[in-house]
């Protein structure tokens, strides 16, 4: 059901708040995998603390963006005849939300139960442990590593149909969603 927000604007439009959020978040995500991919590929451990600050953001972003959501659901579908197409993008849309959530939260978990510290722009939320030191706990860091790992590349994926899906709808449906995304017509 949409919601008061989204009926006032038609049914088409989507907020200022809601585009804003989606391009904020989506930036962020892309630099942080987009990183990740690179510091474990390379072994450049100068960008973790860049990649770590950057990921608290992205929580607390994306927090933002399940709040929003949860008030003014998922935005409706332009074309209700596509069924099995708008369930696939619906679904899409509830994945990377989650994994929006699932990789910062990871990281943060891996990196603090690690012992490594978690950043934040020059703060410290968690402070790093001796490199000698065991971690904290280290089963823990062990499990959100993985599931940081895995939800990464699983993201990715994701991302890449989420950024082919919007390509099709432009350019060969021409249903104008890339338009709408970007608060245009």
């Amino acid at each position: 059901m949409p919601s008061s927000n989204q009926l006032a604007q038609g049914a088409d439009k989507l907020s200022k708040t809601t585009i804003s959020l989606h391009w904020i978040v989506a930036i962020i995500m892309i630099f942080l995998l987009a990183s990740g991919v690179y510091m474990t590929y390379f072994e450049d451990f100068n960008w973790y603390s860049w990649h770590k600050s950057v990921g608290v953001l992205a929580l607390l972003m994306a927090m933002a963006r399940v709040v929003w959501r949860i008030k003014e659901g998922f935005p409706k579908a332009l074309n209700n005849k596509q069924v099995v197409m708008n369930k696939l993008a619906k679904l899409a849309h509830f994945v990377l939300l989650i994994c929006t959530i699932i990789m910062p939260v990871s990281g943060v978990i891996s990196s603090a139960a690690g012992g490594y510290g978690v950043p934040f722009f020059g703060f410290s939320l968690f402070d790093s442990v001796a490199p000698t030191e065991r971690p904290i706990n280290g089963l823990l860091a062990g499990v959100a590593h993985e599931v940081h790992y895995i939800a990464g590349y699983f993201m990715i994926a994701i991302l890449a149909l989420h950024i082919l899906g919007a390509c099709w709808h432009q350019l060969v449906k021409k249903d104008n969603t890339l338009y709408r995304m970007v608060g245009a017509k």
